[in-house]
């Protein structure tokens, strides 16, 4: 080939250099020798005046460009190299990236006794429960009470209970998280032997501190759960009446839950049994040890008349006589004075159901006027705002 068509004639001589230490002047600046793109290199040159030669690359050694002019070569016929491997991560530290609740009641569960957002301590004993406002303070009157009125004790956001056991608190947090809590002794079931003192005592505990940290939906859950572990087990009379004698002891009310449901499953376990039954079976035994049954219905006597009604209830309905929706004796639960719930017995289904129509009545009377009114306003809104439109186009 000829000198005339050398496209590297008049680039000046290379200075020998070892290969590890080759350097491009470019622009002024130095930089280590790289396999560069032509045209990156001739756009660099363009651009600066002064290093423009008529187009000509300038300040690049005769081997460097004939090591470019063979990148490109190579580069036009082949595909670029694949992405390297990826780093090595065994060794290092890492983070497993959470998971997301699916639903509302999921994401609160999932914060049962978590550090992560929680924003206040509860201290009972030797135990602390972290725990998060936003959900304990809307469930319970007395955490909103304690946070609302500044006390001394939640400068630092702790709360320190010393009159609670570290389980009754845990339980209690169980509820407000998960809306259910474990009332019989584990492993061992609900069923096994102790289990009746035993769930009646957590039910029991339950139930006073729902009253005591006004809880409504704690107490509903301890009478439920308490009446669930009836209607599962085969008790007789006698262990409800040990039951029904602590639960009138504890707390107070003439319609008080926990009192009337021992009433009703006294009466409905008496009304199963005919006269003979009640006292004699075939063996002339007890079939009931009613003894502390009597001796308590002349101690209380509210209880020993509410029992009689019930049992006379039972007795004039059968289960042919009650409707499919019916449980048992016709009940309305009700908001009581003192913060708890109240259990009210009805007697015939007839007017029961007439008073629950009348209620729901009454309820959507009541929703229909609301709706109307929020339709009044949302009207003299949509009015007002057309008027100041009109006010600032004139």
């Amino acid at each position: 080939m000829s000198d005339s068509n050398n496209p590297l004639q008049g680039l000046p001589t290379p200075v020998p250099t070892s290969e590890a230490s080759q350097n491009i002047t470019i622009e002024g600046t130095t930089q280590p020798a790289k396999r560069r793109r032509l045209e990156d290199v001739t756009a660099e040159s363009t651009m600066d005046p002064e290093n423009n030669n008529n187009g000509s690359i300038s300040d690049i050694d005769d081997d460097d460009s004939a090591s470019i002019c063979s990148d490109i070569t190579a580069e036009s016929d082949s595909p670029p190299p694949s992405r390297g491997a990826s780093p090595d991560s065994s060794g290092r530290p890492y983070e497993v990236k959470p998971s997301q609740a699916t639903d509302p009641s999921t994401a609160v569960q999932k914060l049962f006794l978590q550090e992560i957002y929680s924003d206040f301590k509860i201290i009972v004993g030797d135990k602390t429960y972290p725990a998060h406002k936003n959900i304990v303070c809307s469930q319970s009157e007395y955490f909103t009470c304690a946070f609302r009125n500044n006390f001394v004790e939640n400068q630092d956001s702790i709360i320190t209970i010393t009159d609670e056991t570290p389980k009754s608190i845990y339980r209690l947090l169980h509820y407000l998280y998960g809306k259910n809590y474990d009332d019989f002794p584990n492993p061992e079931g609900p069923f096994s032997d102790g289990s009746f003192e035993y769930t009646t005592r957590v039910n029991f505990t339950m139930y006073r501190l729902a009253d005591k940290y006004g809880i409504p939906g704690l107490a509903k859950l301890a009478v439920a759960k308490q009446q669930e572990y009836y209607l599962d087990t085969d008790i007789d009379v006698s262990q409800i009446v040990w039951a029904a004698r602590r639960a009138y002891a504890r707390f107070q009310g003439r319609h008080d839950a926990m009192r009337m449901l021992h009433v009703i499953e006294t009466g409905r376990r008496l009304a199963k049994c005919t006269p003979k039954q009640l006292f004699l079976n075939d063996d002339n035994e007890d079939v009931y040890d009613l003894d502390d049954f009597r001796a308590f219905c002349k101690e209380n006597g509210e209880f020993g008349w509410d029992v009689w009604q019930h049992y006379n209830w039972e007795k004039a309905h059968g289960e042919d006589d009650r409707p499919e929706f019916g449980e048992g004796r016709p009940k309305e639960w009700k908001r009581s004075a003192r913060g708890g719930w109240d259990l009210v017995l009805g007697w015939d289904y007839a007017e029961w159901i007439q008073k629950s129509i009348q209620q729901k009545k009454e309820r959507l009377r009541l929703m229909r006027e609301k709706a109307e009114r929020d339709r009044i306003r949302g009207i003299e809104r949509a009015a007002r705002r057309a008027a100041l439109l009109e006010v600032e186009e004139e």
